[in-house]
């Protein structure tokens, strides 16, 4: 009946174990404002492209430098239109700090002929951040789950 009970508490170490393993991977994985902002950078990109697609064909184009377009963007501001020369137009939203230069842009704006999206990072970081969460919860179990183990068949035969 010993050798029984003793498995039995084996299963349940190692389910426990499990368990806090779990939560750990739960600690590592990207938060849900990470989703979030990833979401409304896609959907103003995605925006700020159809914006400078409709204008390109706009034959009174011409006719401004730039303006706002009443449409606003995820962080309430609204998007704007900047002539760049070459008949081409920049669509753009000011981002998740709702400042914009006069000249330029700054590093978080979005406009419509960026070379990479702006989302492109924090997806990258998240996919690493996965992987390290999945690497280290299932390391740990496993590596606890072996020591316990271990240590519970040598004290178990002495």
């Amino acid at each position: 009946m010993p050798p029984r009970k003793s498995a039995i508490s084996n299963v349940f170490a190692v389910l426990g174990n499990g368990v806090a393993c779990f939560l750990l991977f739960l600690m590592l994985i990207p938060n849900i404002e990470a989703g979030r902002t990833e979401a409304r950078l896609i959907s103003a990109y995605n925006r700020v492209c159809e914006i400078s697609r409709a204008h390109q064909e706009t034959p009174s184009r011409e006719l401004f430098v730039m303006h706002d377009i009443p449409e606003l963007d995820p962080w309430g501001q609204p998007y704007r239109l900047v002539d760049i020369g070459g008949n081409r137009v920049r669509a753009l939203s000011s981002g998740p700090n709702k400042k914009t230069p006069q000249v330029s842009v700054d590093q978080d704006d979005i406009y419509s002929d960026m070379t990479t999206p702006p989302f492109e990072p924090i997806r990258a970081n998240k996919k690493k951040q996965l992987l390290i969460a999945i690497v280290v919860s299932a390391g740990a179990w496993l590596l606890f789950s072996i020591v316990f183990l271990r240590t519970r068949r040598e004290t178990s035969c002495a």
